[in-house]
């Protein structure tokens, strides 16, 4: 999943999409249609599968999601902002199935490529107090990049700048993996997700590899 991103780092009359009320007819059909979710790579065809609608407030001070199909994979809201991962899907392929993080404070927003996200790294220093008591920004928005060590295929990360910022991708992580259990059922969900191997994504997104293992962990002792 998050290797595949590295490497390429409703029944009314009317749906309401994005803040926008569109005749149904009007929408192209998903019939047919597969994509994966992008925190856990699950296959589901969204004429089936129904996560829940992007808010309006995103579509109105982001630039970036004119598709007709924008879904929430996970949202938290922390430090005086929402925080999200969302996709987007049109008929013209210019959607980006990878997923988007989101984040929308005031009337300000900030988007970044999700896989871009997940390339976080705990900096071997820590944090300093000043690092600590940051607002973060998006997780790795404006970051400097570092190519990690040893690489020959130009794989590259960024340190996370704060605890708090850190925090964020975590809790987006956890969010998504509350909100598949709503979506799918929690029993199916934990059978989809685990048992998990990361090994061949630890050294893309080790934050990442360590939420999966600790939730299956939890759901494990939870049967």
């Amino acid at each position: 999943m998050v290797t595949r991103w590295v490497a390429a780092t409703l029944a009314a009359c009317t749906v309401l999409l994005g803040g926008h009320a569109l005749a149904a007819a009007s929408l192209p059909s998903l019939d047919g249609v597969e994509l994966a979710d992008p925190i856990f790579d699950i296959v589901f065809a969204p004429a089936d599968t129904h996560y829940d609608v992007m808010p309006d407030r995103i579509r109105e001070l982001c630039k970036d999601f004119d598709d007709p199909y924008n879904w929430v994979f996970a949202h938290v809201q922390k430090n005086g902002a929402d925080y999200y991962v969302v996709m987007s899907w049109g008929p013209d392929g210019d959607s980006d199935p990878l997923g988007n993080g989101v984040k929308i404070a005031g009337n300000t927003c900030e988007v970044s490529a999700f896989g871009n996200m997940l390339t976080g790294f705990v900096p071997q220093q820590g944090y300093s107090t000043a690092d600590n008591t940051a607002a973060p920004q998006l997780p790795g928005v404006d970051a400097p990049w570092i190519r990690n060590a040893g690489d020959t295929q130009g794989n590259y990360h960024y340190e996370f700048r704060s605890q708090a910022e850190e925090e964020v991708l975590r809790d987006l992580i956890r969010d998504g993996a509350a909100q598949g259990e709503r979506i799918w059922g929690a029993a199916k969900f934990r059978a989809m997700v685990c048992p998990y191997d990361g090994a061949a994504t630890v050294p893309f997104a080790p934050l990442y590899v360590e939420e999966r293992h600790a939730y299956c962990d939890t759901a494990q002792t939870a049967q």
